[in-house]
């Protein structure tokens, strides 16, 4: 009986080892057509052309210490060897290989990083996506870094692999969903529900898709080299003078975005410069408009005047200053304590 027992564990084993066996047989049979099928489509020659390119900007980015590469910069990186383009020939898909150098570090990473080619020049940037590699799955020191081979081989078997796929005759070939499912999902914008941030710099709302997406991948690639981010100032309710003393502290330090007076108390008495900013809207109640509501619709705690400049906007600046009132429909019973707050 035991004799039998081990024979089954034995012929078990055997079967999983076979099995493993395969499996990297058919990683290694997979992953030597990626890198193949890649070189074809560009060029062997334009191939490595773009890979410098991709090497000298990442090395820019992390000599000039810039803030989005930080956890490249801090640590010990490569770019992966293996570089995915699409049958376009005008999109690319690759890794980053980071090995965590600090003494507590218990796990390395693995980066995707993108590449778009724009009226025929290459931006190269990350959107996302990385791979956390704990060290214990596979190795027993958890204090070292994982190798940039181990890194490149998982690189290849988890996040790269959709990069290819078998044609109804059975050949590899380029597979075009794996980069729409990367580069043109909802994480990076909806084209079908395009927001205003995505359209407000071309002033117009897209009606290409490609041109859409691509819009996108050219501000997040010129993101990291630009100034601070654009800052939205918000005004106290109570005093709006407090809002435009921070203006004049900030002012010329950051660039100024927008400028949001919400239910300004007393907002007459100040004046805002409406040229520093990008827009310029004050919120609340309709005092002093030509049909202003009710006075007991009116917000008797803080009559809202409006501020100077913005009672009479030029008509090329009605899409970027103003006011905007609480729409008819809504509550406006101000006078009435409120039992929330």
């Amino acid at each position: 009986m035991l004799n039998h027992v081990n024979k089954c564990m034995a012929l078990i084993l055997l079967t999983a080892s076979m099995a493993c066996y395969q499996q990297e047989r058919n990683n290694s049979k997979r992953n030597h057509k990626i890198l193949e099928i890649s070189e074809t489509t560009m060029g062997k020659q334009e191939y490595n052309v773009i890979r410098q390119q991709v090497l000298d900007s990442l090395n820019t980015w992390c000599s000039a210490k810039l803030p989005g590469y930080r956890s490249m910069w801090s640590y010990r990186y490569q770019l992966d060897s293996t570089l995915c383009f699409n049958t376009e020939k005008d999109r690319m898909v690759t890794a980053i290989l980071v090995q965590c150098t600090e003494t507590d570090c218990e796990s390395d990473d693995v980066q995707y990083f993108y590449g778009a080619k724009i009226k025929n020049q290459w931006y190269f940037f990350r959107g996302g996506g990385t791979m956390v590699v704990i060290r214990e799955h596979y190795q027993k020191d958890i204090h070292t870094p994982v190798s940039f081979e181990k890194l490149h081989e998982l690189a290849m078997n988890n996040m790269l692999r959709g990069y290819v796929k078998k044609s109804k005759e059975g050949k590899w070939e380029i597979n075009d969903a794996f980069f729409t499912s990367l580069m043109e999902n909802v994480g990076w914008g909806d084209f079908d529900n395009q927001s205003h941030e995505d359209t407000v710099a071309y002033g117009k709302r897209f009606t290409n898709k490609k041109e859409y997406f691509e819009s996108i991948y050219f501000d997040v690639a010129k993101s990291y080299w630009v100034k601070p981010k654009k800052k939205v100032i918000p005004s106290d309710r109570h005093c709006p003078q407090h809002g435009l003393g921070m203006v004049d502290i900030l002012k010329g330090k950051i660039p100024l975005g927008r400028f949001y007076v919400i239910a300004p108390e007393n907002a007459c008495s100040g004046e805002i410069d409406l040229d520093a900013f990008e827009e310029v809207w004050q919120y609340g109640s309709n005092l002093g408009e030509p049909n202003a509501d009710p006075i007991d619709q009116q917000d008797g705690v803080a009559p809202q005047c409006a501020v100077k400049g913005l009672g009479n906007i030029a008509s090329d600046y009605k899409d970027k200053r103003g006011r905007a009132f609480i729409p008819d429909g809504e509550p406006k019973v101000f006078l009435q304590i409120p039992e929330e707050v």
